[in-house]
């Protein structure tokens, strides 16, 4: 099967190319990682619909018969509860936290950037602006 990447980023279809290394399940045993999901246009091409996160495990017939999982939160391979945070994120109820957590996550550098330029235009702007005035003051040595 191919190989599946470590993070949602860089899960992209390249993923599924022919020439890219394989994973033999049966020799990991184990394996987590994220895969692509593709679906077939009209025009017989294929285009990313979505991305899985699975975690796969490769039982011999013993094991599988002495812990059998499907279970839930139940041993042997146990879900860990999810952490869910104490505050919604609705732009309705909480729309400053709502935009720190959606929109500064992906975004902070490039608003900083955005931010450090303005303020350097601006900043160049006033030195125009006000470098008349003191070059005839400076000549007239008022």
């Amino acid at each position: 099967m191919p190989r599946g990447s470590a993070n949602s980023k860089s899960c992209t279809m390249k993923l599924l190319e022919p020439k890219l290394p394989t994973v033999n399940l049966f020799k990991a045993t184990r394996l987590k990682a994220w895969w692509p999901l593709v679906r077939r246009t009209e025009s017989v091409d294929y285009v990313q619909a979505g991305k899985i996160e699975m975690e796969l495990s490769a039982l011999r017939g013993v094991e599988a018969n002495e812990n059998p999982v499907g279970k839930g939160r139940k041993p042997p391979q146990e879900l860990p509860f999810p952490n869910r945070p104490d505050t919604s994120y609705s732009w309705f109820f909480n729309p400053w936290k709502a935009f720190r957590h959606v929109v500064c996550r992906y975004y902070k550098w490039k608003i900083l950037i955005c931010i450090s330029c303005i303020l350097l235009v601006f900043l160049v702007g006033s030195a125009i602006y006000a470098f008349p005035g003191y070059f005839v003051k400076r000549l007239l040595r008022a």
